[in-house]
């Protein structure tokens, strides 16, 4: 699940994982140190990440037109379409 929230101002993403198994951590740990290093136009860089309990919190900044899954999900792009965007993200 993602929230929204503000924070001094400016909008934020909250998106919650459960963490129930070591593994989980390390995977996440991982790619929170991977997201941290990320600088690109097309992919949102990671805020902060936190943990309480068996549960990660990611924030993020908030994306008015939210994720590329729920774009795909509400305009049903064409294959080319889908396509771009992927050359775009991974340009």
């Amino acid at each position: 699940p993602m929230w929204k929230g503000q924070r001094g101002g400016g909008q934020f993403a909250l998106k919650r994982r459960h963490m129930s198994e070591p593994a989980d951590r390390y995977r996440l740990e991982r790619e929170a140190h991977v997201l941290r290093r990320l600088r690109h136009p097309y992919l949102m860089p990671m805020e902060d990440l936190f943990m309480e309990g068996d549960w990660a919190y990611m924030v993020l900044p908030w994306m008015d037109n939210g994720t590329l899954d729920a774009w795909v999900t509400r305009t049903n792009p064409s294959p080319d379409k889908l396509r771009n965007v992927f050359r775009m993200v991974l340009q």
